[in-house]
């Protein structure tokens, strides 16, 4: 148990991530607050929160979002900050107007922006001697079409992107539309065959005091995972330990691999450092000290089961061709835990409703696809260093 006298200070509420974390550090003794840039956030709601504030966005007010951070973190003594979702960025920038009051949970800026940047993290992972897929950074269409002609299929994203919205397999006619110039280069990669999985760790200081493994399976299109089961994968461990002790990172560490199946051998193919989804997969009895630097590694239970249901219905059950397909949806379903749903706070699974709605009215006041609503006042590409 951790000590119960912490004011801790979340951020981005919005996530079903965080308001598991929320839930998980609030039974764990601890006063637990919330910060987004919409009031009815999910994690708002929810009666393990003690206080919320509505705060500027980040991305289109920095200097506001600072101010109003600082003076939420000195009106309620707040001991530790600890961003979440792609704020964190914002966070780690102006971490040294945040670390004069409290803790602040996230590493610094130019190693963020290493993990994040996919060309970048690419050249670290060579620089580490790890398994990493063949890759071109290209600035021009004309690079583009080179660089597609060095492998076989291919993979493209910008540099900067998320939840695989903006990711091109092996569509040339598509990748002849993409907006690519100095300030917004793509990475071309080669296309491998295999298992997707996703890890979810943390770290302090380089060590690893939690750590998740989980394949993908049901999925949004070719994006997020949505549903979760814990197994052990020593290989995938090793390769989440030796970038975090290389780089001495603190805070939420996160990958996505493929195993190939050619060799066997796991290729790690981005970074997320961030709370995603591989947080659910822990309960409020395990070992969880994010912010405390531990010996031991806590891990979830092996064959733990969570999904977000409202996204496997609307994403895969209502996709089903066969009757076959159907019932293993079904199946799986009824072995897992919904991670917003709860019966001792309902009101979170609600307000997932209220959200969907506001990035509805974010995306047409922008024109922008809901998913891109999602991370619109939060998201980082780079453009503040």
């Amino acid at each position: 148990m951790i000590h119960p006298s912490k004011n801790i200070l979340l951020t981005g509420g919005r996530a079903p991530a965080t308001l598991h974390l929320a839930r998980l550090l609030k039974q764990q003794g601890h006063i637990v607050c919330i910060a987004d840039t919409f009031a009815k956030n999910l994690t708002s709601v929810s009666k393990y929160i003690d206080k919320s504030f509505i705060t500027s966005a980040p991305r289109q007010s920095p200097k506001d979002f600072v101010a109003e951070m600082v003076n939420i973190i000195t009106d309620n003594e707040i001991d530790v900050l600890i961003p979440t979702c792609e704020e964190t960025f914002h966070i780690s920038l102006h971490k040294s107007n945040f670390e004069k009051h409290c803790m602040v949970f996230t590493s610094d800026i130019l190693l963020m922006q290493e993990l994040h940047d996919k060309w970048k993290f690419n050249q670290l992972l060579k620089k580490l001697s790890l398994p990493f897929p063949k890759s071109f950074f290209t600035k021009t269409q004309g690079e583009l079409s080179s660089a597609i002609k060095e492998v076989n299929q291919f993979v493209a994203k910008p540099v900067y992107s998320r939840f695989a919205d903006k990711v091109i397999i092996n569509d040339k006619n598509e990748l002849g539309n993409v907006n690519i110039n100095e300030k917004e280069p793509w990475v071309i990669q080669e296309y491998i065959e295999g298992s997707h999985f996703c890890s979810f760790s943390i770290a302090n200081k380089g060590h690893l005091s939690a750590h998740a493994v989980y394949p993908v399976g049901y999925r949004v299109q070719n994006g997020a995972a949505i549903y979760f089961e814990a197994i052990e994968v020593p290989e995938i461990e090793d390769i989440v330990t030796t970038i975090a002790k290389d780089k001495k990172y603190t805070g939420f560490l996160s990958f996505d691999f493929i195993k190939k199946e050619t060799d066997g051998k796991f290729y790690t193919i981005e970074c997320n450092p961030r709370v995603t989804s591989g947080i659910h997969l822990f309960d409020s009895k395990d070992a969880f000290m994010p912010f405390k630097k531990s010996l031991s590694i806590c891990y979830p239970k092996e064959n733990n089961r969570m999904m977000l249901t409202v996204a496997m219905v609307l994403y895969n059950l209502a996709e089903t061709r066969s009757w076959t397909s159907f019932w293993d949806l079904i199946q799986c379903m009824l072995k897992a835990e919904d991670v917003v749903f709860s019966w001792r706070d309902l009101k979170p699974f609600f307000a997932q409703f209220m959200s969907i709605f506001y990035f509805y009215k974010l995306a047409k006041e922008n024109n922008i696809s809901i998913l891109e609503a999602t991370t619109h006042h939060i998201e980082w590409n780079g453009d503040m260093l």
